[in-house]
């Protein structure tokens, strides 16, 4: 009789409507697929299940049963729920060895002995890479070797954390080719997935905040271009609606993964799916890259092209050991963007070691007079756990301090149990009041400019009579902190934040649908938002021309809106605020959206879900 694995790697069910989905356990059924190659392993170990649902921890007896060993994968979406599954596993099955690996598991020796020491239901802790680790680690329980593998710790064993790095990647056997995962789809038939890809694996760099270089050691190593090509193509025909394609620099490999997109689009012509690709873009991209993401663009596959920056201070990309593109080549890239209706975000991270409040507004009228219009989106800094900024080194340091956020990550706000992650709310240069204030500040910039209320009337501003994005929006930060209607929505917003701090729990849904929920505010008060803004405009007493208003009223989309439509002005606002020469006497402008939504329900959705595609405001193309 063969011995029962059952592998966990759960997950939040995300989105809501046409864009709710699972995510596919990948991790553990890569796992499985490389061990079940070696006769000794599948002769002797079978698979029950791969759970990748949050299931009532009350009811695991239903769907456990006589497990040998039970091997979790963790992160920060599942740390909580795995620490009470498998306690409540153990309790029902004291002989079954319990597993966890995955980044959530830390490398510290201090730190690992005090797990073992409140969690005594774990048995073992698998670090780095596991497909090897694995296969060696169930030939350690069946006694065929001595010693436990590399890259596993136990009780009493802290020091063997430094696990193999896998040679050679085409030695590894495919979950989407060798029947794993269509047996998963198969018996769970009435849902939605989306599901990681991986085309290679490594990061060449060492950001402080990321725990991706440490846990890949740095090199990138490819898989095989026909295995990748084979699991694109079973992505397609089995409907899967959504691709997080999870190698740390897309892009990096300019004419492979050049050839690796044109495959992906090919496939999704001929089955129409996923229905979009989301991509982390090689951190310093190129024009060889912008190419790339035009392409997707030209096929409506782009989920937005990622421009990263984190910090646009410099003392700050010192201290996180980041060095970003020149800011006239990143400038080039965004303008380049913009002309072409390519969508691009950039993220920030509030609460970097070095950054001031200053350097943090400053920051942001910079990415703007650079050029990013579309999305810039603000992350609080999390100390993911085998992040080097993480250290007690690191934190002493910058006097870093650090609450635990619950209900930080996007999920169900009525779980039982609910995640979080360490967030921090104070250093040596920001304190916390400061810290607010940047988030606050963030929040009136994406739901003005990038959504577009006011993003037409700056950059008018900022090209015919060079006022600066600094000043115009401490100058609307000030008006929206004290006018009536804008002061409720940001006092709301203020007060969340601050009691997420405070009492470590985020109410509602996840952070970071925060932003989303009051867009939808606006353009549910259209009128009442424009009549604001005209308020903010005469009391500052801006020149604004009245093509720009008209232009700004046509550039908002709303529900029940024309997906298409044209305008005919005076002036050639397109090509001012974009520096493009024209000397036309006639402005005609086509607006149109890429995306149509259904129903109300999903045009409101998509404020979150599209966000990063410019959601709320149409794209624009000059007609003669």
């Amino acid at each position: 009789m063969k011995n029962n694995i059952y592998f966990f790697q759960v997950n939040f069910e995300i989105g809501f409507g046409k864009f709710k989905t699972h995510w596919l356990p990948y991790a553990v059924a890569k796992i499985w697929s490389n061990a079940k190659t070696h006769d000794d392993i599948n002769n002797a170990w079978q698979t029950k299940d791969f759970i990748f649902q949050r299931l009532p921890i009350d009811k695991l007896d239903e769907y456990i049963v006589n497990p040998t060993v039970v091997a979790f994968s963790c992160y920060i979406w599942n740390w909580n729920y795995n620490l009470q599954a498998a306690k409540k596993i153990k309790e029902l099955y004291p002989n079954c060895t319990i597993i966890f690996g995955g980044p959530q598991v830390t490398e510290d020796p201090v730190r690992l002995a005090k797990f073992y020491e409140t969690h005594s239901y774990v048995d073992y802790t698998f670090h780095g890479e596991a497909e090897v680790s694995f296969v060696n680690f169930l030939r350690y329980l069946d006694s065929k070797i001595d010693q436990l593998p590399c890259g596993i710790t136990c009780s009493g064993y802290y020091e063997n954390t430094s696990g193999e790095r896998v040679a050679d990647l085409a030695t590894l056997a495919s979950p989407f080719i060798d029947g794993t995962m269509d047996s998963i789809v198969a018996k769970h038939s009435d849902k939605n997935f989306s599901v990681t890809l991986e085309t290679n694996r490594g990061c060449p760099y060492a950001c402080t905040f990321c725990d991706w270089g440490s846990l890949t050691f740095n090199k990138v190593k490819n898989f095989p271009m026909e295995i990748v090509k084979q699991e694109i193509e079973w992505i397609s025909r089995n409907s899967i609606k959504f691709v997080d394609v999870s190698d740390a620099n897309f892009g990096i490999m300019k004419n492979r993964d050049f050839n690796i997109l044109k495959y992906m689009i090919e496939l999704k012509n001929q089955y129409g799916y996923p229905e979009t690709y989301s991509f982390n873009w090689q951190k310093n991209s190129t024009d060889k890259t912008l190419e790339m993401v035009e392409f997707l663009t030209n096929n409506n596959s782009a989920r937005g092209f990622t421009l990263s920056a984190q910090s646009m201070s410099e003392n700050v990309l010192t201290n996180i050991k980041r060095r970003n593109l020149g800011i006239n080549n990143f400038s080039d890239l965004l303008n380049k963007c913009n002309i072409n209706n390519i969508q691009t975000y950039t993220e920030l991270i509030l609460g970097l070691p070095g950054e001031t409040l200053q350097s943090w507004k400053q920051g942001k009228a910079n990415l703007l007079a650079a050029g990013q219009h579309n999305n810039i989106e603000v992350w609080l800094c999390q100390l993911l756990e085998n992040a080097e900024l993480n250290s007690i080194e690191s934190l002493d340091e910058h006097k870093i301090e650090y609450v635990p956020i619950r209900n930080y990550i996007s999920g169900e706000h009525s779980e039982d149990i609910i995640e979080g992650i360490y967030v921090i709310k104070a250093t040596d240069t920001l304190t916390h009041d400061e810290l607010i204030e940047c988030y606050l500040y963030s929040w009136m910039i994406t739901n003005f400019h990038s959504f577009g209320w006011t993003q037409i009337i700056s950059r008018w501003l900022n090209t015919t009579q060079n006022v600066e994005y600094r000043s115009f929006y401490d100058s609307l930060f000030k008006f929206v902190n004290r006018n009536e209607f804008f002061k409720e929505l940001i006092s709301q917003v203020n007060e969340n934040i601050r009691d997420a701090f405070e009492i470590g729990l985020v109410k509602g849904s996840g952070l970071h649908y925060y932003i989303a929920e009051y867009q939808k505010i606006l353009h549910q008060n259209r009128d009442k938002v424009f009549e604001q803004l005209n308020e903010f405009i005469k009391e500052y007493e801006y020149d604004i021309h009245t093509d720009v208003i008209t232009f700004t009223e046509n550039f908002i989309t709303y529900h029940g809106c024309d997906s298409v439509k044209t305008i005919e002005i005076e002036t050639p606002i397109w090509e001012i605020i974009n520096n493009i020469e024209t000397d036309s006497k006639s402005n005609t402008y086509k607006f149109y959206m890429n995306d149509i939504p259904k129903d109300k329900a999903e045009y409101y959705d998509s404020f979150y879900f599209r966000r990063r595609k410019g959601w709320g405001k149409y794209n624009v193309e000059r007609i003669n």
